[in-house]
């Protein structure tokens, strides 16, 4: 987690990422099997489309993001 975070600092002049958020990690609670994080309330990608939610906005930022951090 702490590698995104400093990947979407190094990023944040050049792509806007107001969506992207990270959760917060429980370190104590996980282990090499398990990830434990808080819960993330909103709506999913999925639901989105399904609910024909999602603004051209959105798409275009969901799409940077995912771009800055496969490449």
């Amino acid at each position: 987690a702490e590698e995104l975070a400093e990947i979407k600092h190094s990023l944040d002049g050049t792509f806007q990422m107001d969506l992207l958020r990270f959760p917060i990690y429980y370190a104590e609670l996980s282990n090499q099997d398990i990830l434990v994080s808080e819960y993330v309330q909103g709506m999913s990608l999925e639901e989105g489309i399904e609910e024909k939610a999602l603004t051209w906005d959105f798409l275009l930022q969901f799409f940077r993001i995912h771009g800055a951090y496969l490449f």
